[in-house]
């Protein structure tokens, strides 16, 4: 039996695993997944406990089986910007706090206002879901939590050092921090110190580079081989881009989930505007990247609002409304904007409601709505980059949905092209085993992964469809984020909180 390379993706809401071995191409010979909750003990929180990551890792990870007997190496990936103070062995302190809480919109507002010309130096990126305004909400909230750190982990991060791997964070996660200066590629003083974090951030590796060996008690909990080596991934959309062979300069790669991450890949970029400017960690690759907070997670609401449709008659409804919608324009802010615009304060809006409206349209509206998100993050880096990006790789659940792959083509006015199978695991299986020799460049490995998708063109008549909804869409959201800006206490348009034109 060919030796064999295991990812590990600590997600949003589940661990996802994959045992990839070369027979003779590289394929995903296990997979499994686990979920786990979020915790929300608080309006606007949002925790995970680092046992229940662990948990989901041993059951996904038992679950490969007798493939587990070829693993040379373990790659691990997760959720960027989701972190936990841990003591100085990677252990956790207390819960985790998630990428999407929004319990420190005042302390991100303070960082902005002081530190933004430093922000700009070091990447030019806006606050975004980043982990410092939380770490300063902590520090003024509940010292004792820091007191007791020696260093802050990301999901990925606390994963790999149980296995045994040592206490730090790959390139690709430490972008996700403001105090990451990307051009410099290291922790830039300006920015920690004056938040008083520096003695917190941890050391920073490449994806790629080794950082320890599976210990026997790891070994013996996962059945993965005592000694496999565990290898610094990248974030989990760096993951699944690399898995997708889309990692290149421009390409773009949408991944969709619960949330959807758009990561546009470019050689250099000085100034990201209302996007991120993030780390691949692998060369010189930047990615500049959108997050749609509730991409999956609003057709679940809606269907849910609906009684629980399932998705293959839910997929039947909305490909039986008329484009556009019958008039419905839903901007899918469930959970706050946050790329291309930029307001923590806004909420979901439905306009265009008649009595004429019926469920269909609503499904339908909901599908239009978040594929109007990924035309305007896209139009966002067009113009940023100089790149036309005209080709999408995009993977994930909500990509089963063959209408949302057609409205997305048509949004992005460019072919879709979606890659079966290419995940996060699989991306940081194909990064683990090219550390120990087993293949090649992992991002020529993923090419292979890709030609298994399927290709969506764009529509002359979706294409047109999407561009008045777009018109439409416009108007509505110009309106009501003046009414958010007011009814947060704020009158004039801050950087990033206006439609990109």
């Amino acid at each position: 039996m060919k030796p064999a390379a295991l990812g590990i993706d600590v997600g949003t809401t589940n661990v996802k695993v994959a045992v990839v071995a070369a027979d003779p191409e590289p394929r995903a010979i296990a997979r499994a997944s686990s979920p786990y909750p979020s915790l929300r003990p608080r309006s606007g929180w949002v925790e995970q406990s680092p046992d229940d990551w662990w948990a989901a890792v041993l059951s996904s990870v038992r679950r490969c089986g007798a493939a587990l007997e070829r693993v040379r190496a373990v790659g691990v990936s997760g959720q960027g910007s989701t972190f936990a103070p841990c003591e100085a062995s990677g252990r956790p302190i207390g819960n985790a706090i998630g990428w999407q809480d929004l319990r420190a919109l005042v302390e991100a507002a303070e960082i902005e206002r002081r530190l933004r010309p430093a922000l700009d130096r070091a990447h030019g990126n806006r606050i975004g879901d980043a982990p410092e305004p939380k770490l300063v909400w902590l520090l003024r909230n509940h010292p004792e939590r820091l007191e007791r750190a020696a260093v802050v982990l990301t999901a990925s991060a606390v994963t790999a050092a149980r296995l045994g791997g040592r206490p730090v964070i790959n390139e690709g996660d430490a972008g996700s921090f403001l105090a990451w200066d990307r051009h410099r590629r290291r922790w830039s003083e300006e920015v920690a110190g004056p938040l008083g974090l520096r003695q917190l951030l941890p050391g920073v590796v490449a994806p790629g580079e080794p950082i320890g060996e599976v210990r026997a008690d790891a070994s013996s909990a996962t059945g993965i081989p005592e000694g496999a080596l565990v290898v610094a991934s990248t974030t989990d959309v760096g993951a699944a881009a690399v898995a997708a062979g889309a990692a290149r300069a421009g390409w773009a790669f949408y991944s969709k989930g619960t949330g959807g991450f758009l990561c546009c890949h470019v050689g250099s970029v000085s100034d990201p505007d209302a996007l991120l400017a993030l780390p691949l960690g692998m060369g010189d690759l930047v990615q500049l990247c959108a997050g749609t907070d509730t991409l999956g997670a609003a057709y679940d609401w809606c269907r849910g609002l609906l009684g629980g449709v399932a998705h293959r008659r839910a997929e039947r409804l909305a490909s039986g409304a008329p484009p556009g919608a019958g008039g419905l324009v839903l901007l899918p802010w469930l959970h706050g904007a946050h790329h291309p615009i930029l307001e923590p304060s806004a909420t979901a809006v439905v306009a265009g409601l008649t009595l004429q409206t019926g469920p269909a349209h609503l499904l339908r509206a909901v599908l239009e709505g978040t594929a109007l998100m990924l035309r305007w993050n896209l139009t966002v880096a067009r113009r940023v980059s100089g790149l036309r990006f005209d080709r999408v790789v995009s993977s994930g659940g909500p990509t089963a949905c063959s209408l949302w792959n057609r409205l997305d083509a048509a949004a992005a006015e460019t072919p879709v092209i979606v890659a079966r199978g290419s995940d996060a695991s699989v991306g940081s299986a194909l990064i683990a085993g090219a550390a120990v020799g087993l293949w090649g460049d992992p991002v020529e490995v993923g090419e292979s992964f890709r030609r298994r998708g399927r290709r969506f063109d764009p529509e002359p008549a979706l294409v047109a469809a999407m561009r008045d909804l777009d018109e439409r869409a416009r108007a509505v959201a110009d309106g009501v984020l003046a009414a958010f800006r007011r009814m947060s206490g704020r009158t004039a348009a801050a950087p990033g909180t206006t439609v990109p034109g």
